[in-house]
């Protein structure tokens, strides 16, 4: 599926740093994780992975908090899988059910910070 927006680097980026401020460590993520919010050191390389990888953004477990959040930068949107969210896997989606959601919700944020 597609998310169309003008923005799209800058919204998926604003997108992982929603999804990880609300998902939690699961499973074997308990050892890794680490209270706070996402380091810009972590962001950058979220972005120049997607840099080098054909805009794909891989957000597997981030310190420690399963996240399972995949993404690939198009030149008009996101795209990302059609099936919907589990909170056992990805659980940013209690506070944002959807990847719609996840991507509305960037978006309002990137604006309130313009």
């Amino acid at each position: 599926m597609l998310f169309k927006t003008n923005t799209p680097k800058l919204t998926a980026m604003e997108a992982v740093k929603l999804a990880f401020s609300v998902s939690l460590p699961f499973g074997m993520g308990f050892i890794h994780h680490r209270e706070g919010e996402i380091e810009q050191e972590e962001l950058d390389k979220i972005s120049k992975f997607a840099d080098e990888n054909g805009g794909e953004i891989n957000c597997d477990y981030v310190r420690g908090r399963m996240m399972k959040l995949y993404l690939t930068v198009e030149k008009d949107g996101i795209s990302f899988s059609d099936q919907k969210p589990r909170f056992d896997y990805q659980s940013w989606c209690k506070r944002y059910p959807t990847h719609q959601d996840l991507f509305t919700a960037a978006e309002k944020s990137l604006k309130s910070k313009s």
